[in-house]
């Protein structure tokens, strides 16, 4: 298994330079203008690399979706404020 030296990384970062925005070394401190703003009525189910936050329930269904920790900005009451390159989808939680 080969190593990527820094030569490799300036190659490859050369190479995609067009497709790449900016490099953020710590998203949760990004000043990003394009964040997205989502509200929820609480958070769910929370794993080490996502949480779930409810956004609506209905008798028999919790719907709401997962937003990978690393992409979370803040988390205010209501609101949760999302990196711009995460897209989110509301799903049934069961």
């Amino acid at each position: 298994m080969a190593t990527m030296t820094q030569k490799d990384w300036e190659q490859c970062v050369a190479e995609h330079s067009k497709s790449i925005d900016y490099i953020d070394t710590d998203p949760k401190k990004s000043t990003d203008r394009k964040a997205q703003i989502k509200s929820f009525i609480n958070t769910g189910k929370e794993t080490a690399r996502a949480t779930f936050f409810v956004t609506h329930t209905t008798l028999t269904e919790v719907h709401g979706f997962w937003c990978p920790n690393a992409a979370i900005i803040s988390i205010a009451d209501d609101q949760v404020t999302i990196a711009h390159w995460c897209q989110v989808k509301i799903i049934n939680f069961t």
